[in-house]
């Protein structure tokens, strides 16, 4: 049960460092359109 738990604990991680990530590149890609950062 521990090491579900660790393994479910470092893949939290890895998909919060990801929706960073990709967080950071669409607001490269908004800032390289010049689209307004509301815009869905």
């Amino acid at each position: 049960m521990h090491g579900i738990l660790i393994g479910l604990y470092g893949d939290r991680l890895w998909l919060d460092k990801r929706i960073e990530d990709v967080s950071g590149e669409i607001e490269e890609i908004r800032d390289i359109i010049g689209a307004p950062a509301s815009a869905p």
